[in-house]
C-alpha cells in the first residue's frame, strides 16, 4: 500500500465522518450547511506542505517519523523529510526557509543564535546526549577523560562544538591532539587515531557488531548534560498563526510515530530496512541494536510523567549550566515548552 493510497483513504473516511456530523445540522438548517462544510474540510486540509530536517541519513535513527509520514500521522500538514551528513547545519536550513524544523544539536543552536540566528527549541527527543568519544580496548583502555591526555582524536565536522565543550569541561584544552575527519569510526581500526567523537547509539555499536571491544566516555558522564535532536524552529515562527499551527502538527506526528515505534519497534525497522534506508546498505543487526538503545536516550523520569520531547525546568537549567561552563552563553529562553503544553493538555501520551 502506497503512502498515496494512505492518505487517500483516511482523507475520504475523515469526510464520511465530517459530513455524517453535518446531516443533522443541515436538516435543522440547509441554508448554511454547505458553507459550513466547505469551510470543515478546508481547514482539515489547510496547513500545506513542510519540510523536517534530519541531522544524519535515513537510517533507524529517524524510524519514528517514518512511522508518521506512512501512517498519515503529520495530518493535516504534508511533511517530506531532508536527510542531512557530515556536514549537516540545521540552523541556516530553518533560518532559511529551506525547513519548517530541523533537527540540531542544542550546542549548535545556542552557537548559531550567538551570531545572530533566533532560533528556539521546540522539544527535545534524546533526553539523554549520545555523544561520546571511544578507543579501541587493545589500543587505549579509556575510563577517565584524562587518559586522552597526548593523544590523537577524530571527530566529524558536526561534532566540533561538543567535542570542544567536552575538553574544555574537563580542563583538556590543548592537551589532546584533534584531528578533524570524516564521520566514520572505523579510523579507529586503521590507527591513524587514539581515538574518536562519535554516537553510542551507532558508532560504538557498529564496531561492536564487527568484534571491536570498545571503551567510550559518554558526555553526559563527564560534565555536559545535553539535549540531543532538539527540534529547532525560527522564533518568529511561533508568533505566526499558520506556521505555529503547522510546527504542531508536526510535533504531534513525530510524537505519534516515536510513541508507536517504542510499543512495536520491529515497524520502524522494516520501514528502514526495506524503504527509507533500502538504498544505504545498511546492518539490519547494527540497525536493530541501534534502534532498541536510543530507546534509552528518548525516554526519562520526565517523559514518563509529560510525555516524549518535553523539557523539563530542572533539566534546561542543568544544559544551561553547561553551555555556561564551555563559554556558549545561553539562557533558558532558547527551549520553550509552550506548543508541548498546548499538544499535551496535561496529558503525557496522544
Amino acid at each position: 500500500m502506497t503512502d498515496e493510497t494512505i492518505s487517500r483513504r483516511r482523507f475520504l473516511e475523515g469526510v464520511g465522518t465530517t459530513a455524517a456530523g453535518f446531516a443533522a445540522f443541515a436538516a435543522v438548517n440547509p441554508r448554511l450547511a454547505s458553507s459550513a462544510m466547505a469551510s470543515e474540510l478546508a481547514t482539515a486540509a489547510s496547513l500545506g506542505n513542510a519540510t523536517l530536517a534530519f541531522s544524519w541519513l535515513l537510517n533507524i535513527q529517524q524510524a519514528g517519523s517514518y512511522i508518521a509520514q506512512t501512517k498519515g500521522y503529520y495530518k493535516p500538514l504534508n511533511v517530506s523529510f531532508l536527510p542531512g551528513g557530515d556536514s549537516y547545519a540545521g540552523e541556516p536550513l530553518v533560518m532559511a526557509g529551506r525547513a519548517l524544523c530541523a533537527e540540531t544539536d542544542p550546542t549548535s543552536t545556542a552557537a548559531a543564535n550567538n551570531q545572530g540566528a533566533k532560533c528556539v527549541i521546540v522539544g527535545a527527543q534524546y533526553q539523554v546526549n549520545p555523544f561520546c568519544v571511544m578507543s579501541l580496548k587493545k589500543d587505549l583502555k579509556l575510563t577517565h577523560p584524562h587518559d586522552l591526555m597526548g593523544k590523537k582524536v577524530g571527530y566529524g565536522p558536526n561534532m566540533g562544538i561538543s567535542w570542544n565543550a567536552f575538553l574544555a569541561v574537563n580542563g583538556l584544552k590543548g592537551k589532546v591532539t584533534n584531528v578533524l575527519t570524516s564521520r566514520d569510526a572505523s579510523i579507529l581500526t586503521s590507527g591513524d587515531v587514539d581515538a574518536y567523537v562519535g554516537w553510542v547509539t551507532s558508532d560504538v555499536l557498529g564496531l561492536v557488531a564487527n568484534g571491536q571491544p570498545v571503551d567510550y566516555l559518554l558526555f553526559g558522564d563527564w560534565g555536559l548534560k545535553l539535549y540531543d535532536l532538539t527540534y529547532c524552529v525560527a522564533k518568529s515562527a511561533l508568533k505566526d498563526k499558520t506556521k505555529r499551527a503547522q510546527i504542531i502538527a508536526l510535533l504531534k506526528g513525530e510524537i505519534r510515530g516515536w510513541e508507536e515505534e517504542i510499543k512495536n519497534p520491529a515497524e520502524g525497522l522494516s520501514l528502514t530496512m526495506n524503504n527509507y534506508g533500502k538504498h544505504l546498505g545498511l546492518n539490519r543487526s547494527v540497525q536493530k541494536a541501534q534502534g532498541l538503545e536510543q530507546f534509552n536516550l528518548i525516554q526519562s523520569p520526565t517523559t514518563k510523567k509529560h510525555g516524549l520531547f518535553w523539557m523539563s525546568p530542572s533539566d534546561i537549567a542543568k544544559v544551561v549550566e553547561s553551555f555556561n561552563k564551555c563559554k556558549i552563553p545561553t539562557k533558558a529562553s532558547l527551549f520553550d515548552n509552550s506548543l508541548l503544553e498546548e499538544i499535551y493538555a496535561g496529558r503525557s501520551s496522544l
